[in-house]
């Protein structure tokens, strides 16, 4: 599939015994036969015989490190280079977490900077979580479509259904993972149940949130990660692990082309609103840049 390696017919033949080679130029060719020819193709293709060469998909801010692994010979069948997705403000953005305070500041945050025409908030508890009423209410001042839901994202089954739900009219465009639980204690003291407690809805919900969206047109996969998993901290093994596991998927994400940023926060103190931070903030990270910059792994 090039001009630039063409071989004599002749020699051909004479070097590979009951082999025949010929050269020919598609321009050169009747369309109508290129259509017959892609035609007995897509049939093959479709019964498959013939199977799609596999497809390594790398961002496009990436593109030297494609280069670099395509000339290194490395792969086999295409290297893409993708477009980075635009904030698409038209579609639903899931927030799992959202009874919490970091879950209610990315809620604002969205609704406020028209981000997303749809909100879907989830946690545990759901409507049951006291102040989420007037979380809603609030969201639905700032113009944005709000649905809370009461659903375990460790669980497979009812994220799947959450996600489900979503109206095909405005389809789901962006997750923001911040679940989580805190359950600290020293390595010694740490028992099966409570890593168990902090491991799930880190890491098991942004397993399911990964598997259950990777087939949509999603233009934002945030997932809330912390500095323990970085720096580690006394007391969080559990917690540090969990995050870790944050950082690794947001890595394999992006490795396949698939939108990701992993944000590695720091401490979070409790401020009034009236200090800064998102529009509605109850807190905001110290010793921290203000608004946060993204860290993609």
């Amino acid at each position: 599939m090039g001009k630039a390696d063409i071989r004599d017919p002749e020699q051909v033949a004479r070097e590979h015994e009951g082999l025949r080679y010929q050269a020919f130029d598609l321009l050169d060719l009747d369309p109508d036969e290129i259509a017959r020819m892609l035609g007995a193709l897509s049939e093959l293709f479709a019964a498959g015989v013939l199977r799609p060469l596999p497809v390594a998909c790398w961002d496009v801010r990436r593109a030297s490190d494609a280069f670099r692994h395509l000339s290194q010979a490395r792969n086999v069948g295409k290297v893409v280079l993708t477009m980075p997705a635009t904030a698409d403000s038209r579609g639903t953005v899931l927030v799992t977490g959202a009874s919490g305070a970091l879950g209610g500041l990315v809620a604002r945050h969205l609704a406020q900077n028209r981000q997303a025409e749809c909100l879907v908030l989830v946690s545990r508890r759901g409507p049951a979580v006291p102040g989420t009423a007037q979380l809603a209410a609030e969201l639905a001042v700032q113009g944005a479509g709000v649905t809370v839901v009461a659903a375990d994202v460790a669980d497979r089954a009812a994220l799947a259904q959450v996600i489900a739900a979503v109206p095909s009219h405005t389809p789901l465009r962006g997750v923001v993972h911040a679940a989580g639980v805190l359950d600290d204690g020293v390595i010694t003291s740490l028992t099966p149940a409570a890593l168990e407690a902090v491991m799930r809805p880190k890491v098991d919900g942004a397993w399911h949130l990964h598997e259950l969206t990777r087939g949509l047109d999603l233009n934002l996969f945030v997932l809330f990660s912390s500095i323990a998993g970085i720096w580690g901290n006394p007391g969080q093994g559990a917690y540090a692990a969990a995050n870790t596991f944050l950082d690794a998927l947001a890595a394999h994400r992006r490795r396949a082309g698939l939108p990701a940023t992993s944000l590695a926060w720091g401490l979070w103190q409790l401020t009034d609103t009236r200090s800064g931070g998102w529009p509605g903030s109850s807190a905001r990270p110290t010793g921290s840049v203000w608004p946060p910059r993204a860290c993609n792994l």
